[in-house]
């Protein structure tokens, strides 16, 4: 009889998909409408400022939790790396964005430019569409690359690397993002596989307390920058909040593994409902994400959180957060609604029709994908 997995890396899956929709959403809160769009997580020093830097500033949290349980499941699997699923993430975000984008012709077809219908057309390769769906698709086809190496080395070789990987990402967040996003996914890769080895480690002991602290010195060290910078009127100051809660910060890239460990040991059983709902998060990533609903196209701003959620209204308004929580929540459920509707009656069946995934994954296993052997 098969064991069927737990659900709680699946209501990971979806709480990381909160805190980026959240953290995106906080970004599009503008404090002025007149084409000089200053998002509050970067303005002066408000009311509103300590619960947006407690609530507001977690996406790259919910990017590196995505990462660290893809790594969890791929770093010591026996499985090859299964093409079928980047060709078919890759042409999920394509069709996602045809759509979104005719929509906008239809409705919208004041705000389409042609460079922003070459964007749409040439997505998932437009790395600044998705960044993390191209990433990611990169990641699939290295995996093994990495898999080989990590075997090759001992714990104790492992380690230096993990040690390097780190200082990279330090001197990344001090001075230049030199490695790309992708070096992310690979420290991410390297740490879990790693701290696999280790049973029962120190940060396995202790997720809870070392996750709250990560979080803890990461909003103080933003409430202190933003409040320097707002009484010495140092904008330049104000923008380290953005480089503080990027992937630039390590302690980002930790407190994801430790709220991995944090959810490895939750006891849910396995839940139909749960793990379709999970399934659904990378289509909302792709359909909440698209150019046409965060770039500001408008005299408001963006067209999703401007024009229909009218983000701006409430940047100074007491009840910011609950309409932070609340209307993030609504684009969730709205969109992985849709995700799952549009993977059923137009993914799926394409993919059935045409066996697209299967015969470019097939060249992809010959030109690209090293065996596991």
């Amino acid at each position: 009889m098969e064991i069927k997995r737990k659900s709680n890396f699946e209501i990971m899956r979806i709480v990381c998909m909160i805190l980026i929709i959240m953290s995106h959403y906080a970004e599009k809160i503008y404090l002025n409408t007149n084409h000089e769009f200053t998002s509050i997580l970067v303005s002066h020093f408000n009311k509103n400022t300590i619960p947006m830097m407690v609530f507001g500033i977690w996406g790259s949290l919910g990017v590196a939790g995505f990462i660290s349980i893809t790594s969890w499941f791929m770093v010591d699997s026996n499985k090859p790396v299964n093409s079928l699923k980047f060709v078919k993430i890759a042409f999920k975000t394509w069709i996602y964005s045809i759509i979104i984008l005719i929509g906008a012709i239809i409705f919208v077809p004041n705000l389409i430019n042609p460079t922003l219908i070459v964007k749409e057309i040439t997505t998932p390769l437009y790395l600044k569409q998705y960044w993390f769906i191209t990433c990611y698709c990169i990641f699939l086809l290295i995996v093994p690359i990495l898999k080989k190496l990590i075997n090759s080395l001992n714990n104790k070789n492992l380690k230096k690397v993990c040690v390097l990987l780190i200082l990279i990402r330090i001197y990344c967040l001090f001075f230049d993002e030199i490695c790309g996003q992708i070096s992310i996914f690979i420290t991410i890769f390297f740490m879990i596989a790693y701290l696999k080895r280790i049973e029962n480690n120190f940060i396995e002991k202790h997720s809870c307390s070392l996750f709250f602290l990560t979080i803890s010195i990461i909003i103080s060290s933003c409430l202190v920058i933003n409040y320097i910078g707002s009484y010495t009127k140092l904008d330049s100051l104000l923008g380290g909040v953005y480089r503080l809660r990027s992937c630039s910060n390590i302690l980002i890239l930790f407190a994801g593994i430790f709220m991995l460990y944090m959810f490895k040991k939750l006891d849910i059983s396995n839940n139909r409902i749960i793990n379709i709902i999970a399934k659904s998060t990378m289509g909302v990533y792709v359909l909440h994400e698209n150019l046409l609903f965060i770039t500001p196209i408008t005299d408001k701003g963006t067209l999703l959180y401007n024009e229909i959620l009218h983000a701006q209204l409430f940047a100074t308004s007491p009840y910011l957060l609950i309409v932070l929580i609340c209307s993030s929540l609504l684009i969730f459920i709205v969109f992985s609604i849709i995700d799952i509707i549009l993977e059923k009656y137009v993914i799926n069946p394409i993919l059935k029709i045409t066996k697209l995934d299967k015969n470019i994954g097939k060249y992809i296993d010959k030109i690209v994908v090293i065996d596991n052997s």
